[in-house]
């Protein structure tokens, strides 16, 4: 099964490298060939070739042809998720990414203006977390890297007329997984307190004001000696599982307020690892996935 995988793979890159595929007709044809494809795929058992045989016709599909046809991707149940890992394998490597909408974007659009958004953003957290040298990170590049970071988790405060009302839920979780990749990176003590210097917090209103975001308007200053320090004991547990269990339910993010800067972290990783809340739609789920 596995040999048939990587056939199949081949002939796909081969087509991909000699095949102009130019004309309506022709492109119809291929969307079809490819749909057959992604069906046989789900029926292959769940393994890495079988997978990375889904991405690699996706991305034929995306990049050969102008116009794909929303039902094929929806015929043959590709998910969001899985475009916008396609979507951010083909971007990783350009260097400049506008992350233009249309005024009435479909699913495709959306899926793609959001993975080049968070490409960017994943570029910019990497310069941000690991620069070389000190010298090499100077006063004005880390002022200049802040702004762009900021003006990118601003994105769908621009973007209401296109995503109505789901912008401010797909901004939520922008920040979420945003703050997920500083923790992966540099931990939750690094990220928390990055962001809650003042200087960074009177600069840049979108990681102090809950207007701008509600996500980092609840970073609160820690103490050097709280438990967060080692926080793998049984008073973490004990937290985590309790804002666990409240995410589970509607209202989610807005019914765990806290008041005390050590409940923080367990809120954080809770809602780092769970579904998407039950008040969202499944249009709004589906584009939310894309953040997990």
């Amino acid at each position: 099964m596995r040999k048939v995988t990587y056939f199949i793979r081949d002939l796909l890159h081969i087509m991909q490298r000699v095949e102009s595929l130019d004309g309506q007709n022709v492109q119809s044809v291929f969307q079809s060939v490819i749909g057959y494809i992604l069906r046989r795929a789900e029926e292959l058992p769940r393994e890495y070739s079988a997978n990375m045989l889904k991405q690699q016709a996706l991305e034929f599909l995306l990049v050969k042809v102008k116009e794909v046809d929303l039902t094929v991707i929806e015929k043959y149940g590709c998910k969001n998720a899985s475009l916008n890992r396609v979507y951010e394998r083909m971007l990783m490597n350009q260097t400049i990414l506008e992350c233009n909408i249309a005024s009435y974007p479909n699913l495709i659009e959306k899926v793609e203006a959001i993975s080049k958004l968070k490409v960017k953003l994943t570029k910019y957290i990497e310069s941000l977390c690991k620069p070389k040298t000190a010298e090499e990170f100077t006063g004005e590049k880390f002022k200049l890297l802040l702004n762009d970071i900021s003006d990118a988790l601003s994105y769908f405060k621009s973007k209401k007329t296109q995503l109505g009302n789901d912008s401010d839920v797909y901004e939520q979780y922008l920040h979420i997984w945003f703050l997920k990749q500083c923790c992966m990176l540099k931990g939750p003590c690094w990220t928390q307190t990055f962001f809650n210097q003042p200087n960074i917090r009177m600069q840049y209103p979108i990681f102090a004001s809950e207007k701008q975001s509600y996500i980092f308007s609840k970073l609160k200053p820690r103490d050097k000696h709280e438990w967060l320090e080692t926080p793998f004991d049984k008073d973490f547990t004990n937290k985590y599982n309790n804002f666990k269990n409240k995410l589970l339910w509607p209202k989610s993010i807005k019914s765990c307020i806290v008041e005390e800067k050590e409940d923080f972290v367990p809120l954080l990783m809770a809602a780092l690892f769970i579904a998407p809340p039950l008040n969202v739609s499944s249009r709004s789920s589906n584009i939310l996935c894309m953040f997990s």
